[in-house]
């Protein structure tokens, strides 16, 4: 049979580990030749040629016994095991022909061989001895060397069945106690042989006829075939060592599943393949479900949603949605704790996400990384799918507790495309979910949104943005305005902040608000925030040199989660401050309380570092999180920012109650207030009333470019007190 005809029924493919009948082992041929200790019992009623034929034996190291008689025989036969029986034709009372009848009725020739020996040389008695059962036979007078040859001819095939026996018996444990299913494929009958747990893992009784190739590779996906038969013929024509495929196969529910199918052939003289013997294994959980998570995986998620998409498209009343979830501010989590603690938070929410779904109508997938996904079905309306979201955000409102103790809390975006007319195919569907994401995290994470045919003009500017921002500090297009401190009530310059514009060539100038959170969540926002550091340090060394006054003006930058985990931050910081040859305590950094509390350790240490270089801290947007005054004793703080919140509303009673308990509790902890936002003279007044050292706000001065502040500094004499 050529390799064509093998391959012209094939349809599909197989894969993984591989068992084959094991062939008796070196050492065991070894074991065969040599025939020492095996026993023999030697059966005749002449003591003589008892001693005779013990001797004749004595060469090859048997264990000899001696029976008088063919009763006696039988007995000791029943007593004990022996390998081979001398049995002498002619004996008084039980004769060997009785004697034999009586063996082969308890032991088939190869349990027990029986060589009988005779006087008498007619062909008659000796083919009677052979019919009666006998195994061969020796012939008086005896001949010492032939009666030891012929004794292990057939000793050896003793050992040689024993070992088979045994290897019988240890493969059938094998595939018994194995979740391979074994077939074994004579190429020149072309018959198969499928083991009971072949047939099992398709479904199939253990007594069904499958015989043929074609009943193994005619189960395979259409879409399989091609690449299982090419890889069949590789190494049925010796291109590859062992044949090996991963194929979908239809099981008896006419569900497909997923099998690793591999084969290894027998080849002949020329090396012309004859046999090939494999196993075939279900990998459907693997190939189907995250290995991190256990939760089905993204192949399995797009299976679903095209059995519920083909029948959207007959029945348009059964609608469904996915869901698109991305878990926000992970990049952080796995930089800052590590990837093991990385992928038991993502195991947690997960976990979670699940618990909150029911699961007669939802089913959960990971995508990878940190993207999973939700498919509803059988929902009303949008506002079913709102009530979905929601519970999913819910469930992750408590914290999650790491390995090392640190709590973090999750949040994920989440965006909705709920099934409709607009979507033609199934990847419109997923892209929609897709984009109502990206929505959803420009909203400021956290949250869930419905898509809308709008979304998609917003998702292209987001990413025009990012496509430009990766090149606007190489293109000059970044500047700074600055924006005043001032000491109140008085209204003297005591600092600047320093804030990052994007001045782009078409738009103009960018808000913040646009390009900041896209520099965030993809990175850009270290190099924007290393530039932002020695751009700042050089202005305000070039103020010192032009003009009297700027020599003790204090500098703020503000520090993102993400900058503040760049291992360059604190070198990047001393090249600046000494290379523009200001004093370390002049330039100070602001980062959020949230950023504490998610790695308070590690920022300890950070801010510890920074601190002994001389730099400052400041808590920005003091108020929005959840750390306490109490709980910062335990960072090199010196001041504190009042949010702006709380600015724009100080006319509230417990909002000005709130600002006054935080200037209460911060002069204990020798810290000093700057409060942000102010607008109005009547919120100068109330935060003065307060005990507020410092404040910036629009009520002095707007955040405008370096050298229109300086300019307006040495104008006012550092004083921007508006006249009243």
């Amino acid at each position: 049979m050529t390799t064509g005809q093998i391959l012209e029924p094939l349809s599909v493919s197989f894969s993984t580990g591989m068992m084959t009948r094991p062939a008796p082992s070196t050492k065991s041929t070894a074991n065969i030749a040599d025939v020492a200790n095996q026993r023999v019992l030697i059966v005749d009623d002449d003591r003589a040629i008892r001693v005779v034929l013990k001797r004749a034996l004595s060469p090859l190291n048997v264990d000899a016994d001696q029976a008088s008689s063919g009763t006696e025989a039988l007995q000791m036969i029943a007593r004990d095991k022996y390998d081979l029986v001398l049995l002498d034709i002619s004996m008084p009372g039980m004769g060997g022909f009785e004697t034999l009848e009586v063996i082969r009725s308890s032991a088939s020739q190869d349990d027990l061989p029986v060589i009988m020996v005779t006087a008498a040389s007619d062909r008659e008695t000796e083919i009677k001895a052979l019919r009666c059962g006998a195994n061969d036979h020796l012939t008086k007078p005896l001949d010492d060397a032939i009666a030891a040859a012929r004794v292990q001819t057939h000793l050896k095939m003793v050992s040689a069945r024993d070992e088979l026996k045994r290897c019988n018996e240890r493969f059938e444990l094998a595939t018994k106690g194995s979740d391979a299913g074994i077939w074994d494929w004579d190429l020149v009958s072309g018959e198969v042989y499928y083991s009971p747990r072949w047939k099992a893992i398709l479904g199939l009784s253990a007594d069904s006829n499958v015989r043929q190739g074609e009943d193994m590779f005619g189960r395979f996906h259409p879409e399989d075939v091609a690449a299982a038969r090419e890889e069949l013929r590789r190494h049925l024509d010796g291109e590859i060592p062992h044949f090996e495929t991963e194929v979908r196969v239809r099981h008896e529910t006419k569900s497909y599943r997923w099998m690793l199918c591999r084969g290894l052939a027998v080849r002949g003289p020329g090396g012309v393949p004859n046999r090939i013997s494999g196993a075939l294994i279900d990998i459907t959980r693997n190939k189907v479900a995250d290995a991190l998570t256990g939760l089905p995986n993204q192949l399995q998620f797009n299976d679903n949603v095209d059995r519920c998409f083909d029948r959207f498209k007959r029945e348009p009343s059964d609608l469904f949605c996915v869901m698109y979830l991305d878990v926000d501010n992970f990049k952080m989590v796995n930089d800052s704790y590590g990837h093991q603690a990385g992928d038991r938070y993502l195991i947690d929410v997960g976990a979670r996400i699940q618990q909150s779904l029911r699961t007669c109508d939802s089913a959960m997938a990971r995508l990878g990384g940190d993207e999973f996904a939700v498919l509803v079905q059988d929902i009303r309306d949008s506002e079913a799918t709102a009530r979905i979201a929601t519970r999913i955000l819910n469930s992750l409102k408590e914290p999650i507790t790491l390995d090392c103790g640190s709590k973090i809390r999750a949040g994920v975006s989440i965006g909705i495309s709920i099934a409709s007319d607009r979507c033609k195919i199934k990847d419109d569907l997923l892209r929609e979910a897709d984009t109502a994401m990206f929505e959803a995290k420009s909203r400021g994470k956290n949250c869930y949104s419905v898509y809308d045919p709008r979304m998609h003009a917003q998702v292209r500017e987001r990413l025009t943005i990012e496509n430009d921002l990766h090149t606007a500090i190489e293109r000059d297009e970044l500047v700074l305005h600055y924006q005043p401190i001032v000491e109140l009530p008085h209204g003297n310059v005591v600092g600047v902040e320093a804030l990052a514009r994007w001045n782009h060539p078409t738009r103009g100038l960018v808000s913040p608000l646009e390009f900041i959170p896209v520099a965030e969540d993809t990175g850009i926002i270290v190099p924007i925030g290393q530039w932002v550091i020695r751009e700042a340090c050089r202005t305000l060394a070039v103020w010192q040199a032009r003009s009297k006054g700027f020599e003790t003006l204090k500098l703020n930058l503000n520090v993102s989660a993400i900058q503040f985990r760049d291992p360059e931050l604190v070198s990047t910081v001393r090249e600046a401050v000494q290379e523009n040859g200001l004093q370390p305590g002049q330039l100070g950094l602001e980062i959020t309380e949230s950023l504490l509390m998610d790695r308070p350790d590690a920022a300890a240490l950070l801010l510890g570092e920074l601190r002994s270089f001389g730099v400052r801290i400041a808590i920005d947007d003091f108020g929005t999180g959840f750390s306490s005054l109490s709980s910062l004793r335990h960072y090199p703080l010196d001041d504190i920012k009042i949010d702006r919140s709380f600015v724009n509303r100080i006319d509230v009673d417990s909002n000005l109650a709130i600002v006054r308990a935080i200037r209460g509790l911060a002069d204990g902890l020798s810290l000093k207030i700057v409060a942000e936002g102010i607008e109005t003279r009547s919120q100068l007044q109330k935060l003065c009333s307060a005990g507020c050292q410092f404040g910036q706000g629009f009520y002095f001065c707007r955040p405008i470019p370096g050298d229109e502040l300086a300019n307006r500094l040495s104008a006012t004499k550092f004083n921007l007190l508006p006249l009243e």
